[in-house]
């Protein structure tokens, strides 16, 4: 506490991070640090410099600004054990979404911040919290629509739909829309390919491929696993959603 004080003083003059930064032999992300906890109102560096609070407490109420809200989490935190950094960051930004969700992966930041969402940097934890999900939750329904619809268009499907779920299990599809499973029509191989394509297969399990054998046993691979008749593609359509690490499937 002593040092993130003195670091406040000095930025409280006007001098620079890296002027701080050689005056202590520190690097400046270890300045930037001190310094947002020097910004935390007085009550709560004298509670973590008396020891009723941990660090980790007041690192995690450097997310907000608003005094009145930290000196209220404050006293729910001092000489509370039970009451952790995710408590503290719920209390202060209840409706923030992590940067690791979902959603933010796949809308992404920039075009977040284009759609006018804010965003709170957590120096501590390297990650960045998105504080408006309605504007978040907007621009991910119609990302995903235009996503749907450019690969509907691209592949040739009759039509397509979407789902918020994560993870849509089939039975579940099934049950709730009626729907029965098209699979893909398996290729024949000619003796002449398949000779070649467990060629590359004993290659591949013992080196690495070249580009132009990577690119032939994936071609032979492909027809082997077949493909969607236009036939099919006439009457079925795709269910299309997001993945847990934010990619489209």
């Amino acid at each position: 506490v002593d040092e993130v004080r003195a670091y406040g003083k000095m930025a409280a003059n006007n001098t620079p991070v890296a002027h701080i930064s050689r005056a202590f032999g520190v690097t400046e992300a270890h300045v930037r640090k001190r310094l947002a906890l020097a910004g935390l109102p007085v009550a709560v560096l004298d509670a973590l410099k008396a020891g009723e609070i941990s660090l980790g407490i007041a690192k995690a109420m450097t997310i907000s600004k608003d005094e009145g809200d930290i000196l209220k989490v404050l006293e729910e935190a001092r000489g509370n054990r039970w009451f952790d950094e995710r408590q503290v960051k719920r209390h202060l930004n209840p409706i923030a979404v992590d940067g690791d969700n979902r959603m933010a992966k796949f809308v992404g930041e920039d075009a977040y911040k284009g759609a006018g969402g804010t965003v709170t940097q957590d120096l501590f934890e390297n990650e960045v919290l998105f504080n408006n999900p309605d504007i978040l939750e907007g621009l991910f329904a119609q990302k995903l629509d235009d996503e749907a619809t450019a690969l509907q268009e691209a592949k040739g499907w009759a039509w397509v739909m979407t789902t918020e779920d994560s993870q849509p299990y089939w039975y579940e599809v099934q049950r709730e829309h009626g729907f029965a499973r098209v699979y893909k029509v398996e290729g024949v191989l000619t003796e002449e390919q398949q000779a070649r394509n467990d060629e590359l297969e004993t290659l591949n399990n013992e080196t690495d491929l070249s580009d132009s054998d990577a690119a032939e046993f994936a071609a032979l691979e492909a027809i082997v696993e077949g493909a969607y008749t236009t036939e099919q593609k006439q009457l079925s359509g795709v269910m299309v959603y997001v993945k847990h690490n934010g990619e489209i499937a």
